[in-house]
């Protein structure tokens, strides 16, 4: 195991090393954070459910947060439960009560979305199921929408297994010319507190991160996926992608807690774990623990020094210029 000091060196190095990929330059370039979609309206569905006891807020208030939207319109299966549970004074206060709506959907009735979602140019789906995905994605495209990012769940161990690419559903979309993001995951949200278990976020043909015997994170945090869900819907690099999201390793945690201690924005922790940073990072803290079986511990310093050979852009000088520029260029 490596020992703190050299943790807290090897986060930090390991950290800028990743940020420097080709993946975080192409895409964190300062002038290409966000891409201007002219999107004005957004649905979101399977965040709010009487059914499944769950109303999370957090998505609406960030996607309105963006000040980019003037209609966010909440599917639901039951519209009193959701005003109940949606609308509060924080709500009303920041005008998000403005341009909040609600409609009610069937579940699994493909035809009662068509009507919700008329006249929505983007639409965030959680929760949505094998057997609906492609139903969802022909729907938007005979809507013409212009952006969507689906959750979809995985149940069984060969959906969960590596190359289970939902090949069907991204080309109904491609080919419609909608720009979409696919998020695999699997398990139950029970637990829905911000950063209670560490995640990891893989590419596409790569097997889902799920609960081990060695792992002791065993479960996501719903607050999690929705605060990716609601980032991603405008972040570059996630469009025309799939990816999964799965509980996260001790070292997944600690490059979060890093992140989020150097005061990251939350859109750029998460641009940056939307790619293979975690794999680089996870194969230099291999690398270093297979050379430290093999001779005596190195110093933080030695450590330090061996991963800083790697390129890595360098951070401005405290207080000159913005803060995260070094991250960007």
């Amino acid at each position: 195991m490596v020992s703190f000091a050299i943790g807290c060196s090897l986060a930090f190095h390991a950290t800028r090393i990743a940020a420097s990929s080709k993946y975080a330059i192409e895409s964190f370039r300062m002038s290409n954070l966000d891409e201007d979609l002219s999107i004005a309206s957004i649905a979101i569905s399977g965040t709010v459910s009487k059914n499944a006891d769950l109303a999370n807020s957090f998505i609406f208030n960030n996607l309105f947060a963006k000040n980019a939207y003037r209609t966010i319109k909440a599917l639901t299966d039951d519209i009193k439960f959701a005003r109940k549970r949606l609308v509060s004074p924080r709500t009303v206060y920041s005008g998000l009560f403005d341009v909040l709506q609600f409609e009610q959907v069937e579940p699994g009735n493909i035809s009662s979305y068509k009507t919700a979602l008329q006249g929505l140019e983007a639409w965030i789906g959680f929760e949505v199921s094998l057997n609906d995905l492609e139903g969802f994605a022909r729907l938007a495209a005979e809507l013409s929408m212009k952006r969507v990012v689906f959750a979809v769940r995985m149940e069984t161990a060969e959906q969960m297994g590596a190359n289970f690419m939902l090949e069907n559903a991204a080309s109904i979309l491609t080919a419609a010319g909608i720009k979409y993001t696919l998020i695999k995951y699997a398990g139950d949200f029970s637990i829905r507190s911000e950063a209670t278990f560490p995640y990891r976020i893989v590419r596409d043909a790569l097997p889902l991160p799920q609960a081990s015997a060695k792992n002791r994170f065993q479960s996501l945090s719903s607050d999690d996926i929705f605060r990716v869900l609601s980032e991603v819907v405008d972040i570059p690099k996630t469009f025309d992608s799939v990816y999964g999201i799965g509980p996260g390793t001790a070292l997944d945690q600690e490059i979060l807690i890093f992140m989020k201690s150097r005061g990251w924005p939350e859109r750029v922790q998460i641009g940056l774990l939307m790619g293979d940073m975690m794999e680089r990072i996870e194969k230099i803290v291999n690398d270093h623990n297979e050379k430290e079986e093999k001779a005596a511990l190195p110093s933080a310093v030695s450590l330090e020094n061996a991963l800083l050979d790697q390129p890595a852009p360098q951070l401005p000088e405290e207080g000159k210029g913005n803060k995260y520029a070094g991250f960007f260029v």
